[in-house]
Order: C-alpha cells, then sequence, then structure tokens
C-alpha cells in the first residue's frame, strides 16, 4: 500500500556536500572569506557568520569532550545554533517565499551565494507539508558530528532522528509510505522514550512521537486515514490499526490505537460528518496527552 508524506520535511538538495570527517577541519576556510560572504542583506551576513563561529567553537571544545560534557555541549551548542538558523530564516523571509520559482530554473545570484554560503554551513533549504520553506541542519549533522563523543543515550536519539528525517514519510506535502511504516516509528521513538526515563533528550523524543501519532490517526491536509464523507476508515488503513493492535496491544501507542478504533466504531453513526470528526479529534487528543504523562 503506497497512500501517498507528518511532518516530514525533505531536503532540498541544490548543492552537493562535503561530510567528510566533520571534527577534522583545523584548515577549514572562514565563511567570512568567501566571495560569496558579501550579501545585500547585511543582517543575514551577520547572522550566518555567527553561525560559521559557533560552530567552529563547537567543533574545537568537542574535540577535547566525551560522554556527558559532550552531552552538555550539544545541549548548549544545538539551542544556540537552532536558535540563530531560526533568525536567520525569519530574516530571509522574503527569499524563501518565492523560492519554489526556482526549483525548475537557474536561480538569480543573490539566491545562488545563499545557496553556497549555507551549503558551506550545512544547512539547507527544506520544504514544509503545506508547500513553505525554511532552514535546517541537513539531516547528520549533528550525529555525525556527536556518533563518536556523546553518551549512549544522545547517540540513540541522533541515530533514529537522522535515520527518519533522512527517509521522510511526507514528501511534497504527500504521504509516500504505508501506514505500516508510521506506526514503526511510532514504536521506535516510544522504545526510546520508555527506555531513557531519565534522558536528557526525553522530551525531544517525545516531540518526535507527538508528531508521529498526529499524522497515524490523523493523516495530513492532503490525505486522511479515513472519509470524513463516509465516516469509513480506508480500508488498508484500518487492516495497519487491527494488525498494529493485535502485535503491539499493551504498548502504549497500541493502547491509544484501540481507543481510537472503539471510538470510532462506536460513535460513527451517533453524529453528522463534522461533529463526528471534531469529537473524534477532541477525544484522541484527550488519550493522547493522558497517555503521554505516563512517559
Amino acid at each position: 500500500m503506497k497512500l501517498k508524506h507528518i511532518i516530514a520535511i525533505v531536503p532540498f538538495v541544490l548543492f552537493s556536500c562535503n561530510n567528510g570527517n566533520i571534527l577534522n577541519d583545523e584548515g577549514a576556510e572562514s565563511i567570512s572569506n568567501s566571495p560569496n560572504f558579501e550579501l545585500q542583506n547585511k543582517k543575514s551576513q551577520e547572522i550566518i557568520k555567527q553561525i560559521d563561529e559557533k560552530q567552529h567553537m563547537l567543533k574545537s571544545k568537542l574535540k577535547k569532550a566525551k560522554g556527558k560534557n559532550a552531552d552538555n555541549l550539544y545541549l548548549e551548542y544545538s539551542k544556540l545554533l537552532n536558535s540563530l538558523i531560526k533568525e536567520l530564516e525569519t530574516n530571509e523571509y522574503n527569499s524563501l517565499s518565492i523560492y519554489n520559482k526556482w526549483e525548475n530554473e537557474t536561480a538569480p545570484d543573490s539566491i545562488q551565494k545563499k545557496m553556497e554560503l549555507y551549503d558551506k554551513l550545512q544547512i539547507k533549504i527544506i520544504e514544509n507539508n503545506d508547500g513553505t520553506y525554511n532552514l535546517k541542519y541537513r539531516p547528520g549533522f549533528y550525529y555525525e558530528m556527536f556518533k563518536h563523543k556523546a553518551s549512549r543515550d544522545l547517540r540513540e536519539y541522533l541515530k533514529i532522528a537522522t535515520s527518519q528525517r533522512k527517509n521522510p514519510i511526507v514528501l511534497n506535502g504527500e504521504i509516500n509510505e504505508d501506514w505500516s511504516e508510521i506506526s514503526n516509528r511510532l514504536i521506535v521513538w516510544e522504545n526510546f522514550i520508555k527506555q531513557n526515563p531519565n534522558s536528557a533528550f526525553k522530551e525531544d523524543a517525545k516531540g518526535k512521537y507527538l508528531e508521529l501519532i498526529q499524522l497515524y490517526f490523523f493523516g495530513n491536509k492532503n490525505e486522511r486515514p479515513y472519509s470524513l464523507e463516509n465516516k469509513k476508515i480506508e480500508p488498508q488503513v484500518e487492516q495497519e490499526y487491527m494488525n498494529f493492535v493485535k502485535k503491539y496491544g499493551k504498548t502504549t501507542t497500541g493502547t491509544l490505537t484501540k481507543n481510537y478504533l472503539d471510538y470510532f466504531y462506536t460513535n460513527d453513526k451517533n453524529f453528522s460528518s463534522e461533529e463526528f470528526n471534531k469529537k473524534l479529534t477532541e477525544y484522541t487528543n484527550q488519550e493522547i496527552e493522558k497517555e503521554m504523562k505516563k512517559f
């Protein structure tokens, strides 16, 4: 079954990225020495320089760090770097809002310059489910940097997140995987959360789980697991739900899936389509919130 992918977003790779050894960069050229550094947008230029400097600081500190010290560097610098990327994204709103027009034709020099600078920093322009674009580090940016340095739970967290980002479920707004792939990923995150109850990365994992569980039960704007008009679950999705409950009924995801099915079958005849959808959504979200408190 290919039901045409939450959440997930897919990188628009316009330039190749040299992965290499991310820590072996003593001779790496500073972004400010790049011939493309002089941008018309001076605020963006300033932010890009800050990102470059912070990346070099992190790589330098990480060479002497191990275990919890490396974890602390991740917590500090991922928050800082992600904040700077978000600031850059906000400042580049106008460029990103029209980025799709350059998808199938040669971009102007101003866009090319930005893309080349982003590529040096391992930042990609990515497309969201609604067709808008934003900025994010390429999949594996943090994992490659920390996989030989961090504690076991951070390594595992980054490995899972990287794997799932490299193979997005939602592609160009369309769900391009079977519903069973969503449930497989939910179990992966559920296991991580339960096996690492004291992890500093537990809340991040819960956030990824919540994104997936919403997709699992409600789909996205382009595809739902059930028909609003007929109040019927799509046969292939329904079969996946039943198989999942049979196999993983005692898990948190299994409990939520069973409750979802029970509510659906009990109430589909009691309300109009619009009212049923509203009540199903409210009930399911309440159940999710209740179960998440147990994590």
